[in-house]
């Protein structure tokens, strides 16, 4: 009898170590496979984010090409806006004595008129595309050399010397920039493949406004010189 408990006993001891060891192996294994994820881990981040990355760069290129056009378009509407108004605008002086101190005024009116006029007119009627916006912002650009031409009036014809040319052209002005210069930004936008687009179009075609409303500036600082023997 005390054989046979020694026999189940000796057994028990044995199962239980048996048990024990194949438990701590298993642990060990563990937390080898732990370890090593651990140290994988960073790889498979840093793998990740420089995909993540390179595809953002390459959005960010793919919008560019896409979106370029309009941005050029908007550069130069509204360096052509900045160069004729309101510096070229106002210098203009009226033939009729009673318009003289209010011609100036008028000036501004006229534009702001038209620019309203032309900035409300986008949602209603649309006459621009993708294809044809390059060949009307061309067309924008002629406003520059028609104002230098309006303070040679001497050497043109008696029926020109009107006050209201001036006034109309300013109108013009107001309509085609407020127009084409919408066109521009909703043409920009309209195109974006995903929405997380949309920012990468807004930044682009608003740094193309801000710089052309800076170089128009400029340019309207060497036109006031150009112009000043002919007033």
């Amino acid at each position: 009898f005390l054989l046979l408990l020694s026999l189940i006993a000796f057994s028990f001891i044995s199962s239980h170590e048996a048990s024990g060891k194949r438990l701590r192996i298993h642990e060990t294994k563990r937390r080898q496979r732990r370890n090593e994820l651990a140290l994988s881990q960073p790889m498979l981040t840093s793998s990740f984010a420089l995909a993540d990355g390179a595809k953002s760069n390459n959005s960010r290129c793919d919008t560019l090409r896409r979106v370029w056009v309009e941005s050029l378009c908007a550069f130069l509407v509204f360096t052509v806006c900045l160069s004729c108004f309101p510096g070229l605008a106002t210098s203009f002086t009226a033939h009729s004595p009673e318009l003289v101190p209010w011609f100036p005024l008028l000036m501004v009116t006229a534009y702001n008129v038209g620019d309203l006029l032309g900035k409300a007119a986008p949602p209603h009627v649309r006459l621009l595309s993708k294809a044809s916006l390059p060949y009307s912002v061309a067309v924008h650009l002629a406003f520059v050399p028609l104002f230098i031409s309006l303070f040679h009036v001497q050497a043109l014809s008696t029926l020109l010397q009107n006050d209201m040319l001036p006034v109309a052209v300013v109108f013009c002005l107001g309509c085609c920039t407020g127009y084409i210069g919408c066109m521009c930004l909703e043409l920009g936008s309209d195109q974006a493949v995903q929405p997380e687009e949309n920012e990468v179009r807004g930044m682009l075609l608003s740094f193309s406004t801000m710089v052309g409303l800076t170089t128009g500036s400029i340019i309207a600082v060497g036109l006031s010189f150009l112009i000043s023997p002919a007033r």
